[in-house]
């Protein structure tokens, strides 16, 4: 009966935290699509960092790269996209 509930808890807990990174993912995609936009409206250092963040949530270093890099071509002192450049390089 003991293995049973520990077994319980355990698939609870797995399906629990399967369900928040879920939840992120569609917060991600939301925040891409939107952060997308605005890039489009009006390209800035600071939107190019904000996505380039979200890419490397999302694990895409190559694409954080570049938009953490694009950023810093828009405006050289941007110390935010140094600093999270500096963490892929």
């Amino acid at each position: 009966m003991k293995i049973i509930f520990v077994l319980l808890t355990l698939t609870f807990t797995v399906l629990a935290h399967h369900d928040q990174n879920k939840e992120n993912i569609h917060l991600n995609d939301i925040r891409l699509v939107t952060l997308n936009e605005k890039i489009v409206e009006n390209p800035t250092a600071v939107l190019y960092t904000l996505r380039g963040q979200v890419y490397l949530e999302l694990g895409l270093k190559d694409k954080a790269r570049h938009d953490f890099e694009h950023a810093l071509s828009l405006d050289k002192d941007f110390q935010q996209a140094k600093e999270q450049l500096s963490k892929i390089k």
